[in-house]
């Protein structure tokens, strides 16, 4: 999961925001544009603006599959499991 938010300095705050795999968008960025990695093939996209797009088009660039981007506004309903799952409380899984 990447969370992008380039408006605010803050990072945004959800429940399972600091387990394995939750990155956020620009370091995402930076990983795939400075050292050739991307670290997962699925990536949900969390954020809206220019941020969270130029973090999906990095992603799917690199080979990655883009399988959810969501609006800062359904952030509030994001659910992370500890092996890195991700849905919203609106709906079971991601399409794939």
């Amino acid at each position: 999961m990447s969370f992008s938010q380039r408006d605010r300095p803050i990072a945004l705050a959800f429940e399972g925001n600091t387990l394995p795999g939750v990155i956020s968008g620009s370091g995402l960025r930076r990983l795939i544009g400075e050292y050739g990695v991307l670290p997962g093939k699925r990536v949900l996209v969390l954020g809206d603006g220019p941020d969270a797009a130029a973090t999906a088009h990095a992603t799917r660039t690199a080979g990655g599959q883009v399988v959810m981007l969501l609006s800062e506004e359904d952030a509030r309903s994001i659910v992370v499991s500890g092996d890195a799952g991700c849905r919203t409380r609106h709906s079971r899984r991601p399409n794939a």
